[in-house]
């Protein structure tokens, strides 16, 4: 039997031509259309607007700016991706892609061709204009909402029942744009602006979750997570502003500041700034907790508040701009390990007493530019 051998010339071609595609195409959307089944889907540059839950793990609907026209929605679980993952293009009105991520790795990916149809949405006579399914004729892709009243409602992207990514909201009954720009899971998110019932713009900015963002969270006398979201800069916490939980920061990308006055980590097992590209100083205050050596006067500690401070870390890691730590007596007498690298910037680091009193060693490496 003579041998077979699969033509690859065409295959080859193809392939190749793909490739000059894809090196003409901005290199975030690139790395997005090329992902595939069993991938993990990572977030690699862009500017992510999101909101937390209450353990400051990025919750809910996200949008995810990948370039200035295109867009992503993405959805977040207990700080992993999952769902369903939208990416469009806002100037051409293009669906980019679609995939289904479950805890943060891609299941499957939708492929849609769509064709413009007219599609009734309700029983009162609400209807869709726009892009559905050529196959299954649920709606996907760009177009209009009216109402039965045959009033514009919504223009833009939208997925069966749900708008996504990006479009217009009308004020009801006139026609008039509300807001316009990006949205997520029925919420403003993202970048976009707010007009009046006369058309006349109210706002343009940034929103999460429907609101005006706060740069500065000052919490008094309770740790409230949801006040925290990606538009973070400056993080202020009173006396006594205590949490009972891991803490990490990183995923706020813009914090600059964070202060903390005193006994805020009496109760709070872990705390970590890493990865944060702006973060310039962090503060931690001079609670008086428990004593450790030669205070008669302060509390003690039992034996399973002991055992328990062993495990309890405090890790600032890959903060390229940080200058300036300070740990107050005290802050961080209850424990045990202090992790610090990649800081390259850091000029000043100032630990008061009884802090880590567990540790059994401590090592600085590269503190050429600090200031004791």
């Amino acid at each position: 039997m003579p041998s077979m051998r699969r033509d690859t010339t065409r295959n080859d071609a193809e392939s190749d031509a793909k490739s000059k595609v894809m090196k003409l195409i901005d290199p975030g959307v690139a790395a997005l259309m090329q992902l595939k089944e069993g991938c993990s889907f990572s977030l690699n540059g862009g500017r992510l607007y999101f909101g937390v839950n209450e353990k400051l793990e990025r919750d809910g609907s996200s949008v995810l700016v990948v370039k200035s026209d295109v867009i992503c929605q993405v959805p977040w679980k207990d700080g992993r991706i999952d769902g369903d993952v939208f990416v469009v293009n806002t100037r051409t009105h293009a669906l980019l892609a679609w995939f289904v991520v479950a805890d943060g790795v891609v299941r499957s990916i939708k492929r849609v061709k769509s064709v413009n149809f007219l599609v009734d949405i309700s029983a009162d006579g609400d209807r869709w204009e726009g892009e559905v399914d050529s196959q299954t004729g649920a709606i996907c892709g760009w177009g209009e909402v009216y109402d039965r009243n045959n009033v514009l409602v919504y223009r833009g992207f939208r997925v069966n029942d749900e708008n996504v990514a990006f479009g217009t909201f009308f004020h009801e009954g006139l026609a008039v744009p509300y807001y316009e720009g990006m949205h997520a899971g029925g919420r403003f998110m993202g970048e976009g602006v707010l007009h009046d019932r006369n058309g006349n713009m109210v706002r343009e900015g940034v929103f999460v979750n429907g609101k005006e963002p706060e740069a500065v969270a000052h919490m008094t006398t309770s740790f409230i997570p949801s006040f925290f979201t990606s538009e973070l800069e400056e993080v202020v916490l009173d006396n006594e502003c205590t949490f009972d939980m891991a803490c990490s920061w990183s995923p706020f990308k813009r914090l600059r500041s964070f202060k903390a006055q005193n006994k805020c980590f009496v109760m709070s097992r872990y705390m970590e700034f890493q990865d944060l590209p702006r973060l310039e100083s962090v503060a931690l205050g001079e609670p008086i907790s428990y004593a450790f050596e030669g205070d008669p006067n302060a509390e003690r500690m039992d034996v399973e508040e002991i055992e328990s401070a062993k495990n309890r870390e405090l890790r600032i890691v890959s903060c390229p701009v940080l200058q300036s730590i300070t740990v107050g007596s005290r802050s961080m007498g209850y424990y045990a390990k202090f992790t610090l690298s990649d800081c390259p910037a850091l000029k000043t680091l100032q630990i008061g007493m009884d802090n880590f009193p567990y540790s059994e060693k401590f090592v600085l490496q590269g503190g050429d530019r600090l200031a004791w």
